[in-house]
C-alpha cells in the first residue's frame, strides 16, 4: 500500500488516486483500454416480413368487380339492341360479348392494379354475361309488355314495313306462350355468359403476361 503525491493513501490494486485522480502508474494500452468506459450495444429490432396481398376473389361480394361488370354490361346491351339485321347482329354478338369479358378485367386491372388468374378473369367475364342477360330479358319484358298494346303494335308493324320487313305479330306471341320459351332462355343465357367467359380468361392471361407481378 503506497501514497499519492497528493499524500493521499492508495488502495491496493488502484490505478488511479481516488481523491485527486492521479494515475499511480504508468498504464499498457491493454490497461487504457480496459478503463475505458465500453460502448453499450443497441439492439436494431428486425424489419417485419412483408406480407402477401390478399389475392383478389372475384364473386358478388366483390363490390367493384360487381360494379365493373355492371358498366360493361350496360355498354354491351346498347350494342346489342342496335337495329341491326339477323346476320350482322350474330356477328356483332360474337365480337363484342368476348370483348365485353376482356374490357371488365381491363378495367378491374386498370383500377386494382391486380393481375386476375385465366379462373379469376372467367367469373369476372361470367359476371358481365349475366348482367347482359339480365338486361336483355328486362328489356324483352318491357317490348311485350309495350306490343300488347294495338297502337304500338300497328306503329312498329309500319316501321318494320316501312323498312323493307316483315312482322307478323301473331307468331311471335305465339312463340312466347310456347313451353320452349324456356328452352331458348336457356340458350340465350348460355350464349350471353360463354363469349365473355373466354374474352376474361384471354384478358387476364394476356394482362398477366404483360404484368407478371
Amino acid at each position: 500500500m503506497g501514497y499519492c503525491t497528493c499524500g493521499t493513501q492508495l488502495v491496493d490494486g488502484a490505478l488511479f488516486c481516488h481523491k485527486c485522480g492521479r494515475p499511480t502508474r504508468e498504464l499498457s494500452v491493454a490497461e487504457e483500454s480496459q478503463a475505458e468506459e465500453q460502448p453499450v450495444a443497441v439492439a436494431v429490432p428486425a424489419a417485419p416480413a412483408p406480407v402477401a396481398a390478399a389475392p383478389h376473389v372475384i364473386n358478388f361480394h366483390n363490390r367493384l368487380a360487381v360494379r365493373t361488370a355492371m358498366l360493361m354490361a350496360m355498354a354491351v346491351s346498347m350494342m346489342l339492341f342496335m337495329p341491326f339485321g339477323g346476320v350482322v347482329r350474330m356477328l356483332a354478338s360474337v365480337l363484342v360479348l368476348p370483348a365485353a369479358g376482356f374490357g371488365a378485367v381491363y378495367l378491374y386491372h386498370r383500377k386494382t392494379g391486380a393481375s386476375l388468374t385465366a379462373g379469376s378473369g372467367a367469373r369476372m367475364g361470367w359476371l358481365t354475361g349475366l348482367f347482359v342477360f339480365l338486361i336483355t330479358l328486362v328489356m324483352l319484358v318491357f317490348m311485350v309488355l309495350a306490343l300488347m298494346s294495338d297502337e304500338v303494335r300497328e306503329s312498329v308493324r309500319q316501321q318494320v314495313n316501312a323498312a323493307g320487313g316483315d312482322l307478323n305479330f301473331e307468331e311471335f306471341i305465339a312463340g312466347i306462350q310456347s313451353p320452349r320459351l324456356f328452352g331458348a332462355l336457356v340458350v340465350l343465357f348460355l350464349f350471353l355468359t360463354a363469349l365473355p367467359m373466354v374474352g376474361g380468361a384471354v384478358g387476364a392471361t394476356i394482362l398477366k403476361k404483360d404484368n407478371p407481378t
